[in-house]
């Protein structure tokens, strides 16, 4: 009796969790490798994950080559400076997803002190820095 209930239970469980998987499912964007991350040996240390959605949005389309987009926002009692650059000699694109991967990587990677991620034609940098932009 107490496996046939236990299996009923397990069977009603996958069944619930796969109707919600499939109303919920969303692109999945693999986490970047670490190892294509220097991080920066010192300096400011900072948590700068809560403004990474904030600089990645919206995607960066068409960024001319060589071209890079720069931006800097406080947090608590620092600054984190952001940096995307194309390091192609043609125009690139990066999505917003990849761009936030990238950063959260880097961000979560190097010990709070920032660092440089390279992917593809793409050089991605947080970097925490002491006082306010």
């Amino acid at each position: 009796m107490f496996s046939s209930i236990t299996s009923a239970f397990v069977l009603a469980v996958l069944a619930a969790t796969s109707a919600n998987a499939a109303v919920s499912a969303k692109p999945v964007i693999p986490s970047p490798d670490i190892a294509n991350v220097g991080c920066f040996g010192g300096g400011q240390v900072g948590d700068c994950s809560s403004v990474i959605n904030s600089f990645c949005t919206p995607d960066f389309n068409n960024v001319p080559g060589g071209a890079s987009v720069t931006e800097c926002f406080n947090v608590n009692n620092y600054h984190c400076d952001f940096s995307v650059k194309n390091t192609a000699s043609q125009s690139q694109s990066i999505s917003t997803a990849l761009c936030e991967a990238d950063m959260l990587v880097t961000n979560n990677g190097c010990n709070g002190h920032g660092g440089i991620r390279a992917d593809g034609n793409f050089q991605l940098t947080v970097d925490p820095n002491a006082g306010s932009c």
